[in-house]
């Protein structure tokens, strides 16, 4: 008899912290890096050395179930000591991904963004004749729904260099 006090105990607790979750099964927020994301810059050259720049754009999706997250901070670092550091206020924001359409599938939230890794300095380092590809290292910081702070780095996100003929 008090076996079974215990496993009902137990199945009891189980069902009220299942239903404290409500709609949402993943917190802190979780996220992950698209696939729809371009992580190439390019800065192209003309023969009169004026440039054409493709910032890259870094699309974020939530994992299904996670609450929703908005990242309002971005620093960029570069791989060479050429190009100062980059602290850049954003607005950023990823929806929950726990609402469902109306024939049943969940719709994952997405946020995008252009990433402005291409700054005077490297259109400047560009120009020179022989110069190679930089590569530089974005971290996005924000607040979850919950007010959980996240925060994650992307490295090695390249600048290649094109000269037009």
């Amino acid at each position: 008899m008090k076996f079974n006090k215990i496993v009902f105990g137990l199945i009891s607790t189980a069902f009220l912290f299942t239903g404290a979750c409500g709609l949402y099964t993943n917190v802190p927020a979780q996220y992950h890096v698209s696939g729809d994301s371009d992580m190439v810059a390019t800065v192209t050259y003309d023969t009169a050395k004026n440039a054409t720049v493709k910032l890259p754009k870094l699309v974020i999706a939530g994992e299904p179930g996670s609450i929703g997250v908005t990242f309002n901070s971005m620093s960029i670092t570069y791989n060479t000591g050429e190009v100062a550091a980059a602290n850049i206020p954003i607005t950023l924001r990823v929806d929950s991904s726990h609402l469902r359409d109306k024939e049943g599938k969940l719709e994952i939230g997405k946020g995008s963004i252009q990433i402005p890794v291409v700054n005077p300095r490297i259109i400047e380092i560009g120009r020179r004749q022989g110069v190679s590809n930089i590569a530089a290292t974005i971290s996005i910081s924000g607040n979850d729904d919950a007010g959980w702070p996240t925060s994650f780095d992307i490295g090695g996100v390249p600048i290649v260099f094109i000269s037009s003929p």
